[in-house]
């Protein structure tokens, strides 16, 4: 599951063709993947990069709330 989450882009079909219960485990080895590319990455700034974070943290947690609650 670890190798499918290794890409820049969240992998949707990996992610939808995991069973409900793997999927937040599969989001997370993601942020945790671009995080390390992320802090990695010459010439950034590392408050930007923090920001960026925050924010698709949130929406992330938004969108699975969202789902979560559709259900």
């Amino acid at each position: 599951m670890l190798e499918l989450a290794q890409n820049l882009i969240l992998n949707e079909d990996a992610l939808n063709s995991l069973p409900e219960k793997k999927r937040p485990i599969f989001i997370y080895e993601w942020l945790c993947f671009l995080n390390k590319v992320l802090i990695a990455t010459p010439k950034v700034n590392k408050n930007s990069i923090f920001i960026s974070n925050i924010i698709f943290l949130r929406m992330i947690f938004e969108n699975i709330n969202h789902r979560l609650s559709n259900n």
